[in-house]
């Protein structure tokens, strides 16, 4: 193989030997290698050409200028002829060898040449003189570019250093030095991936090329992104942001953010573009906006803190309703059906004009006044996010002011006096139109309330005097005018009643006999009186000024009353009591007088036996109070019971193991809500002992045991201890020992 160089030695194509001898005729000897035909400095010229050099041959070459131009011309043809497999570099524009060689002698003068930037489409391939070829040692990258280095290259010129893709298809960018510069900083914007370098040298030699030296740019991860953005929307947050002024490529970007105060996460991505919104936020949480721009090596992220989403606007409010009158116009409306993050106001307006009304607080009414009667309006409602930031309209309705009939004199229901105010209600009147509102006005005194709605049924006149009678009256408000005033109704206001004194507590038996005196003040009248036992939970409601509380025997009590007022006011609570101590039934010798019966849980019983358990029910006791249960004939007391609030008692009590043989009567006794005695019995027929007969199994434990069964028991036992002493005794004495 040999190689044609173009002007600058720089090759357009490696030709065949014989391919090259038949192009070139006399010019190469068929078979000279390439070393031969193109000798740099310092060869030892002991080859076909190197004869050619010292004489004229037959067929051999002659290194002259004008064989050095045919070459050049005929590489030229030769390139824009012959199809290449690969890319081919662009070439400088062919010049004279007078020209080439005045160009080279100034090179070599000239130690730093101007710069060229013309690259070749694709890298020189590698091509070696007879003092070998240039050899690159680093390529190394920068910021835009790449600094090239190589060994010094004898005889140079010139050299051209340049960068191209990893195949060294692509040239990328290339840069002219002098013969004596041995590095270049070639102007190359590379992202990462795989690259060639290499340097071809140009001088007296002719021209050579390294080989290409492969060098990577590594992927870096990018920088932050710049210039981030955050907008507010309707518990959102719309994000937009910039690419990173630094770093490696952006594939991608991850949008996120947290809320600040229980640091829930909300996402949006990856995106591939600047900008990115982030719905369904809490309003008015803030939130902390991370922007994260990625790539295969990396990532990195910029936030920004303290962002909070807007406000959910209200829905629209739905059509108002709008009553004319005269030269105004009456409107009312509902609340929208979502109020969203909050309703902070409405404005009503009216067209043509810009007429406006503004209602006070929450209110869903309001007056437009001033307009032109006969003029139709256009009128719509806004209602206002909770910021005040933005409204939502509703549909619009139209109405025409004009002057109409006054309505007819409302009907006033009731007037209710209390604590130095009046509560007035009222009907509408049956005749007239455009009712816009009402006021109830108070004699003496001229006191009034008002309703500024055309539904309103009553309102209360306050800042009166308690004790005094004021007579009440209502007008209607309509566009025509004002109603007749209503017939009349008086009322008195009072404060609240006094406290009941002189409240005095007498103990009874499981009860309490309450008695106080009314207050002084009754305000517009007691209705009634609550008497309250301490400690509790008994209680008494009457409306006469004397009760009666059940009590457990043996408790201390002190007792309070407060009064009510026909007003609904309830007076101060009285001062207590004197302590009292109720006591316990009193168990007679005989059963008392009855017919009201006991109960079980296994319901009426007639038989029980020595020693079982039986859960006794009664009913009719004051509540809250103390019953005793008591076995007859011989009187034992079983147990005690305290009634429930509806006067109500159960008690398990245990037959004496010892009782006697034969009818005996269960007993329970107590007071009912008068304070009057009460008892309720159940006769039963208790079996011997032993003998069976009896309504269920003996209890877990045995209430205590009267009468003789008693005595019997202790000799019993005595007689029992004596035998065991004995027999402990002979147990214990010893053995005598055999001899």
């Amino acid at each position: 193989m040999i190689e044609v160089f173009a002007a600058r030695g720089r090759p357009t194509r490696r030709w065949p030997t014989v391919g090259a001898a038949i192009l070139l005729g006399a010019v190469v000897t068929v078979g000279a290698s390439p070393q031969a035909a193109f000798a740099g400095p310092g060869a030892s010229g002991t080859g076909a050409a190197d004869t050619a050099a010292r004489g004229p041959a037959g067929g051999v070459a002659t290194r002259d200028k004008a064989a050095r131009t045919k070459v050049d011309k005929s590489r030229r043809a030769q390139a824009k002829s012959t199809p290449s497999k690969r890319a081919q570099p662009k070439t400088v524009p062919s010049k004279t060898a007078q020209a080439q060689a005045q160009n080279d002698q100034a090179k070599q003068v000239q130690a730093s040449p101007a710069p060229r930037t013309q690259a070749s489409s694709a890298a020189p391939r590698a091509r070696i003189t007879e003092a070998g070829q240039p050899v690159v040692t680093s390529a190394v990258p920068g910021n835009g570019y790449v600094t090239v280095s190589w060994q010094s290259f004898a005889g140079t010129t010139e050299y051209e250093a340049g960068i191209a893709d990893a195949t060294g298809h692509s040239s990328l960018g290339v840069k002219y030095v002098g013969g004596n510069v041995l590095q270049a900083d070639v102007q190359a914007d590379l992202s990462s991936g795989d690259y060639t370098a290499y340097v071809c040298a140009t001088g007296s030699f002719g021209g050579a090329c390294s080989e290409l030296f492969p060098f990577s740019i590594a992927p870096t991860a990018p920088g932050q992104p710049a210039n981030v953005d955050v907008q507010r929307g309707p518990r959102a947050l719309s994000v937009s942001w910039q690419p990173p002024a630094d770093g490696g490529p952006v594939d991608s970007y991850q949008v996120w953010v947290t809320d600040n105060g229980d640091g829930q996460r909300t996402d949006c991505g990856p995106v591939t573009g600047l900008s990115c919104t982030i719905s369904g936020l809490v309003y008015p949480d803030t939130y902390t906006v991370y922007v994260d721009a990625i790539n295969k090596a990396g990532h990195s992220t910029d936030e920004s803190s303290g962002h909070r989403p807007g406000p959910q606007p209200p829905t629209r409010p739905d059509p108002p309703t709008v009553t004319p009158g005269n030269g105004s116009l009456h409107v009312t409306w509902a609340p929208p059906a979502d109020p969203g993050d909050g309703i902070d106001g409405y404005l009503v307006t009216a067209n043509p004009g810009e007429y406006e009304c503004t209602p006070d607080s929450d209110a869903l009414a309001c007056d437009l006044y001033g307009l032109v009667n006969g003029q139709q309006y256009t009128v719509q409602v806004y209602a206002y996010d909770v910021e005040h930031a933005n409204r939502v309209g509703s549909e619009t309705v139209t109405a025409t002011p004009s002057v109409g009939p006054a309505p007819g004199a409302p009907t006033l229901t009731s007037v209710k006096a209390g604590d130095g105010k009046i509560d007035v209600a009222w009907a509408p009147g049956t005749t007239g139109a455009g009712i816009t509102g009402y006021t109830a006005t108070a004699s003496p005194g001229g006191a009034t309330c008002t309703a500024d709605t055309a539904s309103a049924t009553g309102c209360t006149i306050t800042d009166l005097t308690n004790g005094r009678e004021y007579t009440v009256t209502v007008v209607a408000h309509g566009a025509g005018g004002d109603s007749p005033p209503s017939a009349q109704k008086t009322a008195t206001p009072y404060g609240r009643p006094g406290a009941p004194t002189a409240v005095t507590a007498t103990a009874g038996v499981s009860s309490i006999v309450v008695t106080w005196t009314a207050p002084a003040n009754p305000g517009p009248g007691i209705t009634g009186y609550t008497v309250t036992a301490e400690p509790g939970p008994a209680t008494c409601e009457t409306t006469e000024n004397r009760c009666v509380l059940g009590a457990v025997a043996g408790t201390s009590y002190t007792v309070r009353v407060v009064a009510h007022a026909g007003n609904g006011m309830d007076s101060d609570v009285s001062a207590p009591s004197a302590a009292v101590v109720p006591t316990a039934p009193v168990v007679s010798a005989e059963p008392p007088a009855t017919d009201l019966t006991l109960t079980t849980d296994r319901g009426a019983i007639d038989t029980a036996a020595p020693g079982e358990q039986i859960v006794v029910i009664g009913t009719g006791f004051a509540p809250h109070s103390t019953v005793t249960v008591t076995i007859y004939s011989t009187p034992t007391v079983l147990g005690t019971a305290v009634a429930d609030a509806d006067g109500n008692f159960s008690k398990a009590v245990t037959v004496p193991r010892d009782l006697a043989a034969g009818t005996h009567t269960l007993v329970a006794q107590g007071v009912d809500p008068t304070g009057a005695a009460h008892a309720m019995k159940l006769a039963v027929t208790v079996a011997a002992a032993g003998g069976g007969g009896g309504s269920g199994d003996s209890g877990a434990s045995t209430l205590p045991v009267t009468g003789a069964g008693v005595t019997a028991m202790l000799l019993a036992g005595g007689v029992l201890v004596g035998a065991g002493g004995g027999l402990v005794a002979a147990v214990s004495r010893p053995r005598r020992r055999r001899a």
